[in-house]
């Protein structure tokens, strides 16, 4: 069974909200579908490296991020950048949010894979 899920829009707002609380720039890069728009976030550290997740639904239908990059270490902005580049042109309906956080303090709200 799938889990219920928030409008794309909103979700993006709670982690505008989140970010703001915990003095975290976040930039929305592209807005994608309202409703029912993947996600794709990109975690900026400010040292030419950022790691990358992408929204997925497991195979019981819970919802999950998954890492772009091996055992989750950051890749540079570049390459993240061209991966970026090439899921929209796939899917134009996608969201784009860059987080700058080097700290670490960013918390995606699923389970990473």
């Amino acid at each position: 069974m799938r889990a219920h899920r928030l409008k794309t829009y909103i979700w993006v707002q709670i982690q505008q909200r989140y970010c703001e609380r915990n003095n975290l720039p976040i930039y929305i890069l592209e807005k994608g579908d309202l409703d029912a728009g993947v996600v794709i976030i990109k975690i900026n550290l400010l040292d030419g490296r950022c790691k990358v997740f992408s929204q997925i639904v497991r195979p019981n239908g819970e919802p999950a991020w998954q890492t772009w990059s091996t055992n989750g270490v950051p890749v540079l902005e570049s390459e993240a950048d061209t991966y970026i580049a090439k899921q929209k042109q796939i899917d134009p309906d996608i969201w784009v949010i860059e987080v700058e956080d080097m700290k670490g303090l960013f918390k995606l709200d699923e389970v990473v894979i």
